[in-house]
């Protein structure tokens, strides 16, 4: 292989790893960032459930949900379901999920949706009516997060192709200046005799 393949070579691989730890480090950041934002945001349906429970003791059916594939759920102190809106029957609340919110007295938690294949999110707290102990659930589906996670990914995908062949010719330029430049030295050491050690 030339030398001049080689720079390529070596510039497209070391130029090629970088961009893509980088856009690794944006996509997960990215994803963090908006599943964070959307538990918080089931966070304040649940609280918003709460309050509606707690001077009512029931939650009307008529509630809009604004999150697709949101349920709703209350549970009472014996881990019973007391009522639930537009229960989509996709998640187990099991004694292991009553027993870690009861012991955080809150719980941010995400799943696999075996029927459909996506992953839901879902924010679960403890809180006390009176002397009786209440659990209320909110699980949803962040069909937004993940658009804009496809989103990226297609754009980071088409950008890293992008600027990796804007390397591939920077590189191309660039070595062809250094192997002329070494071209050019090596010939200039070669017109130097024994015996004449000053260059021109």
């Amino acid at each position: 292989m030339l030398i001049r393949h080689k720079i390529i070579l070596l510039f497209i691989v070391f130029s090629g790893l970088l961009l893509c730890l980088f856009s690794v480090y944006i996509y997960f950041a990215s994803a963090n960032s908006r599943r964070n934002s959307f538990v918080e945001r089931i966070k304040n349906k649940a609280l918003a459930t709460r309050e509606i429970y707690e001077l009512n003791d029931k939650v009307a059916e008529k509630i809009i949900t604004s999150i697709p594939e949101q349920s709703e759920y209350v549970f009472d102190e014996h881990n019973k379901l007391i009522f639930s809106i537009n229960d989509l029957h996709d998640f187990k609340f099991d004694a292991a999920f009553f027993k870690k919110v009861q012991k955080n007295t809150e719980l941010d938690f995400s799943y696999e949706n075996a029927k459909r294949g996506q992953r839901k999110d879902g924010y679960a707290f403890v809180f006390m009516k009176g002397n009786l102990k209440r659990t209320i659930a909110i699980t949803a589906y962040n069909k937004a997060e993940f658009d804009a996670l496809k989103s990226l990914l297609f754009i980071l995908v088409v950008g890293n192709l992008f600027f990796l062949i804007a390397i591939g010719l920077a590189a191309y330029i660039f070595s062809g200046y250094t192997v002329t430049a070494i071209h050019d030295l090596v010939a200039e050491a070669g017109s130097v005799r024994g015996h004449d050690l000053n260059l021109p």
